[in-house]
């Protein structure tokens, strides 16, 4: 699997797993099918309610080759507190909101090796700039909903060439319209593969990291074959 490298030295797969709602056995479940299959960049959050599973988890596993994605809404008056139930030190991305307030706790985190990385989640241009110019650690990262009917031009040009990297969920919504799309299903049958792996490669293919949710096992396998076909210049500009 290809990984675009960060600031901070440490490399991310191009194709994650959200892990958003999932919880206990299924969670371990899941989390041990992806490793298996490849995958080593891990999305999670705060309010999932499933960090310290997910911890339990990294504890077995080899946590030195993956990369953990957590979102926090702020840290004032907190400290590191909300990191703890992970179990981590070291080896965590960060992908946040809210940063203005609480800039300073972050990099903190960063500087005593909490974290490896920060990053921003739906922020836009003018936010970004705004960041950068008072920035002490430069963002890796910018995580933002991006699919082949959304794809936010403005925001993909922007982290092309600032110091962030674009990255995207797939909404649930946008997905199962998607997977309606006549167009989508045609160049699915021409190269004879999944429609959710014509999804993934076109965005894929414009260089943006992809983090799908699946609770199916069966299917992280098909998001990680999505590397055994490229799609051509005309079926990606239709």
């Amino acid at each position: 699997m290809n990984s675009p490298s960060f600031l901070r030295t440490w490399q991310e797969s191009m194709l994650g797993i959200g892990t958003y709602l999932l919880k206990g056995d299924h969670l371990k479940e899941i989390i041990d099918h992806a490793v298996f299959h490849g995958y080593r960049h891990i999305d999670t959050a705060y309010s999932s309610g499933n960090n310290e599973d997910i911890g339990d988890i990294l504890k077995l596993l080899m946590k030195s080759v993956l990369l953990l994605i957590y979102h926090l809404w702020s840290l004032k008056n907190r400290g590191d507190r909300n990191l703890k139930p992970i179990g981590l030190d070291g080896r965590l991305e960060f992908a946040h909101q809210n940063m203005n307030e609480t800039c300073k706790s972050k990099e903190y985190l960063v500087k005593c090796n909490k974290i490896l990385s920060l990053g921003l989640y739906n922020f836009t241009n003018k936010q970004i700039n705004k960041i950068l110019k008072k920035a002490e650690i430069t963002p890796s990262n910018l995580q933002l909903e991006c699919h082949a009917i959304f794809i936010r031009y403005n925001l993909k040009c922007f982290p092309s060439w600032s110091p962030a990297r674009p990255e995207h969920h797939i909404s649930t919504d946008n997905q199962i319209s998607l997977l309606k799309e006549a167009t989508v299903n045609s160049i699915a049958s021409k190269y004879v593969v999944k429609l959710a792996q014509v999804l993934l490669r076109f965005l894929i293919h414009r260089d943006i990291v992809v983090i799908p949710k699946t609770d199916k096992t069966n299917r992280l396998k098909q998001n990680v074959d999505c590397f055994n076909f490229y799609l051509k210049d005309k079926d990606m500009q239709t």
